[in-house]
């Protein structure tokens, strides 16, 4: 009985757009990310300072009024600083005074200020007898928090050195 003859391997054709395929695939992720990033600055301020408190830990309720604050163009490092203060309903400041372990070191710092005067952090204005707390990292990194009962005002202020 006759064996079957193997036959020869055929050919790969080569592409045109096989040596390419990398360098464009490449030059398509840079620009859509590219894209992204300026469509991302040209969002309102309040995108932006809602991304910002999220290093708190806290979300910004979606009915927060007096939403106001800055966030300082990002160096070349991508550092930079911002501040944000809100306004919630009363029965919603209780969720804001339990700081989350996940996002702070210390949460049980967080007191209140008992000094007489207001003070400031970010260029916010700080009433005395809100609870603070405020946190250094070894990376330059410094945060405050800041929760005013009396008012339902929550302050944030970030920066990195």
């Amino acid at each position: 009985m006759p064996q079957p003859q193997e036959q020869p391997p055929k050919p790969q054709k080569k592409t045109r757009w096989g040596c390419l395929s990398v360098p464009i695939l490449l030059t398509i992720l840079i620009v859509v990310g590219r894209v992204h990033d300026v469509w991302y600055d040209n969002q309102p301020l309040e995108v932006h300072l809602r991304d910002v408190f999220r290093q708190s830990g806290f979300k910004i309720p979606d009915d927060a009024t007096n939403l106001k604050g800055f966030k300082g163009e990002a160096d070349f490092h991508g550092d930079y600083s911002a501040a944000v203060t809100f306004s919630v309903r009363p029965d919603q400041i209780d969720a804001f005074m339990h700081l989350p372990a996940k996002h702070w070191k210390r949460p049980n710092d967080f007191k209140q200020y008992d000094k007489m005067n207001s003070f400031q952090f970010g260029g916010l204005d700080v009433p005395a007898g809100s609870y603070v707390i405020e946190e250094r990292f070894p990376s330059d990194y410094y945060r405050s928090y800041a929760v005013n009962r009396r008012t339902n005002t929550i302050y944030f202020y970030v920066c990195s050195t």
